[in-house]
C-alpha cells in the first residue's frame, strides 16, 4: 500500500485498522482458556468485512516474458523486469522472429 502523506485521517485505512483490531482481539480470546467467545459470529463477521474491504478479486493472469523469462501480467505491454515490449505490442514479423529464437 502507498504511504498516506496527508495530515487528515483516511477513513478507508481507519476502517481496515478497526476490522483487524476486532479480528486480533477475537483470536486472542480464543487462545486464552475460559476466555474464548462462545459466539464465533463476531470473528466471522469481522473476517468477511475484511475480505470485502480488501476486494482482491481473482488472481491476475500471468505469462513469462519472451526475452528474460520473468513472470508478468498477461495484459502488460512491457516486462516489469527487463522493460522490453511484450510480444503483443511488437509488430507481427518481429514477434514471430523473437518467438522462434532459442
Amino acid at each position: 500500500m502507498n504511504q498516506h502523506t496527508s495530515n487528515t485521517i483516511d477513513p478507508v485505512r481507519s476502517r481496515l485498522r478497526a476490522t483487524l483490531a476486532t479480528i486480533q482481539n477475537e483470536l486472542n480470546l480464543l487462545s486464552v482458556p475460559g476466555q474464548g467467545n462462545n459466539n464465533p459470529e463476531i470473528l466471522r463477521v469481522a473476517f468477511l468485512d475484511l475480505v470485502n474491504q480488501l476486494d482482491l478479486g481473482p488472481e491476475p493472469a500471468v505469462r513469462e516474458c519472451a526475452f528474460c523469462g520473468h513472470l508478468g501480467r498477461l495484459e502488460a505491454k512491457l516486462c516489469g523486469y527487463c522493460w522490453r515490449p511484450s510480444l503483443r505490442t511488437l509488430p507481427v514479423a518481429m514477434a514471430t522472429h523473437v518467438s522462434a529464437a532459442p
